[in-house]
C-alpha cells in the first residue's frame, strides 16, 4: 500500500548501522505516528484513510530521495520509522520533522480548512539509547510521551546505556575477531537436574546479549566445527 520498506528491513538496517558503530557514527531512529487515527477513520472511512497513509508515504519517499541520509519505513498502519544518518545536531532532526509535517499537511488537506493532519514523533539516538532493541524501544517510548502531551509533539529519548553500549560493541568486536582467528575458547559447566546432565555456556549473558547481537549461532557453529575437526 505504501511502497516503503517494512519493519524487517528497518531492523536489519539498524543492526547493520550499529555493527559499524565502533566508529561512533551517530544516527537517529524516529518513530512517527498519525495522531487521532481512530477518530479520523470513523469520520472519513477506510478509503480516505488509505489516501492519508499514501500521502504520508509519498512525502517520506520524496524526502529520502532528496536526502541520502534519510531512510524511511512503514512499520504498522499509521506508524512510520525514519533512520536519520549522521545528524549534525538535535536541531537538524527537529527542523527535518517540522518540514515533514508541513509537507504532509500540504499533500493532504481537509475540506474543513480548520482541520489538519497532526503527527507525533519519538526520537532515539545511537549510541546513547543502545543498539537495535534499545533504539526501537526508546523511540516508541518517546513517541508515547509525545502523544501524551497532545497532537503534533516531538520527544527525544533520554540519554542512557552509553557505557553499556560501549562495552557491548567492544565485546562484539572481540568475539568476532576471536572466531575469525579461531582463538575463541568456550568453557562449559555441568548442571545436574533430576539426574539429567545439562551444559551451560559461561560467557557473560549469552542467552540475552549474544543472541541479540547475532553471535550465538556463530559461536555454536564455531564450537561444532572444532568438535568435527
Amino acid at each position: 500500500m505504501t511502497g516503503l520498506s517494512n519493519r524487517h528491513k528497518a531492523f536489519g538496517d539498524i543492526t547493520a548501522l550499529t555493527a559499524r558503530g565502533l566508529n561512533r557514527d551517530r544516527f537517529a531512529v524516529i518513530m512517527i505516528e498519525l495522531d487521532d487515527a481512530s477518530n479520523l477513520r470513523s469520520l472519513l472511512g477506510y478509503a480516505e484513510m488509505d489516501k492519508i497513509i499514501g500521502s504520508i508515504s509519498n512525502v517520506l519517499r520524496d524526502m529520502s530521495e532528496k536526502n541520502k541520509n534519510i531512510m524511511v519505513y512503514h512499520m504498522h498502519y499509521v506508524t512510520f520509522m525514519i533512520i536519520y544518518k549522521e545528524p549534525s545536531s538535535p536541531e537538524t532532526i527537529y527542523n527535518f520533522l517540522r518540514d515533514f509535517r508541513k509537507a504532509v499537511q500540504k499533500a493532504y488537506s481537509f475540506k474543513e480548512k480548520k482541520r489538519a493532519l497532526n503527527l507525533s514523533a519519538g526520537i532515539s539516538i545511537f549510541p546513547n539509547n543502545g543498539t537495535l532493541y534499545g533504539l526501537v524501544n526508546s523511540a516508541y517510548s518517546a513517541l508515547a510521551r509525545a502523544q501524551e502531551a497532545g497532537f503534533g509533539h516531538t520527544v527525544m529519548a533520554e540519554r542512557n546505556y552509553e557505557r553499556r553500549v560501549d562495552q557491548e560493541l567492544a565485546l562484539v568486536n572481540e568475539i568476532e575477531k576471536a572466531i575469525e582467528n579461531k582463538d575463541l575458547k568456550l568453557y562449559f559447566q555441568p548442571l545436574y537436574n533430576s539426574k539429567i546432565l545439562l551444559f551451560q555456556v559461561l560467557k557473560f549473558y549469552f542467552a540475552g546479549f549474544t543472541q541479540r547481537e547475532g553471535l550465538f549461532l556463530q559461536m555454536f557453529l564455531f564450537q561444532l566445527q572444532k568438535r568435527v575437526d
